[in-house]
């Protein structure tokens, strides 16, 4: 395994990322200052030039609430999140600290334009979570990114993950190996499987390794051993990959009963709903009245041709 030493560094990822968010969650009030002095050619009639200055230190207060906000409780810059899910708590915090805003400007009662609020939170959802997903491919062509990932199965769970990481590249799992103690593969996607106990632990000394347990549903026990091996030899980075394989995951809800050890996941069927099923119904009829209109001329040449 001469592939494990890497660049890798979580601190100057995390510092990388916190920063890029701050400095482009301000700049979108700059950049819609710019755009109504672009469009009307001045700004003091939409903001005031004593209250100049207040403003852009509230929106630098707020920036740094978000920053926090994403840093300590959505756990953006310590977490690998998948693309969409981020992008969705990206948005949903932004929106929900636009809102905020546009509260604090009614209490306090001061006159800002709502061209500059519309012009700056729509730069803000824009410029945050695009400069993020450059900062994170800079960090990886820096190669300090990326972090070294084994995953402990062999079977088809396994190869999912793999799969499904390897999609979601920008989430920064380098898979070097495979390993599997009865595995009967040497290799699995080019990748080697390793079967020796001892490597593994060799491993996690030489750097930070984040360990992806995805054994099927038929090697619970597997699961459960390695699990508490784990946590002996102090291995942080750990996840599990539950074989789910045929049920509808988009959209579930999960809850737990933590005094069972219990996970209960619940199917939404959107369909069982009347606006639902009506919704889905006007748009089939609206787009199949829409295919037919665009493909009458033809039908008609058609019909020309045949008669």
């Amino acid at each position: 395994m001469d592939n494990i030493d890497n660049k890798y560094n979580p601190q100057l990822c995390k510092i990388f990322l916190a920063i890029s968010d701050l400095i482009f969650f301000n700049l979108a009030l700059w950049f819609s200052l710019g755009c109504v002095y672009f469009i009307f050619d001045q700004v003091q009639r939409f903001i005031p030039q004593d209250q100049l200055d207040t403003r852009v230190i509230t929106h630098f207060i707020l920036s740094v609430v978000c920053v926090g906000w994403f840093w300590i409780r959505l756990r953006h810059y310590t977490y690998r999140k998948p693309f969409w899910y981020e992008l969705k708590e990206i948005f949903r915090t932004i929106v929900i600290f636009a809102i905020f805003d546009l509260a604090l400007i009614a209490f306090t009662k001061w006159q800002f334009s709502r061209y500059v609020w519309v012009f700056c939170w729509t730069f803000a959802l824009i410029l945050v979570p695009f400069f993020r997903a450059l900062t994170k491919h800079l960090l990886n062509k820096l190669g300090i990114w990326k972090k070294k990932t084994i995953i402990l199965g062999s079977g088809q769970n396994a190869r999912g993950a793999y799969s499904a990481l390897q999609s979601e590249e920008m989430m920064g799992f380098d898979v070097i190996a495979f390993f599997d103690t009865d595995a009967s593969d040497a290799e699995i996607n080019m990748l080697p499987v390793i079967k020796d106990t001892e490597i593994i632990w060799d491993l996690n000394r030489t750097g930070d390794v984040h360990y992806i347990l995805a054994y099927e549903y038929t090697e619970l026990e597997k699961t459960h051993f390695w699990l508490r091996e784990l946590s002996k030899h102090h291995c942080r980075s750990v996840t599990v990959v539950p074989s789910f394989r045929g049920l509808p995951l988009y959209n579930t809800d999960m809850s737990f009963i933590f005094s069972h050890e219990v996970m209960l996941l619940r199917i939404q069927n959107n369909l069982a709903k009347r606006s639902s099923r009506f919704l889905k119904r006007t748009f089939d009829i609206v787009c199949s009245i829409m295919i037919l209109i665009i493909a009458s001329p033809l039908m008609i040449y058609l019909w020309y041709k045949v008669t």
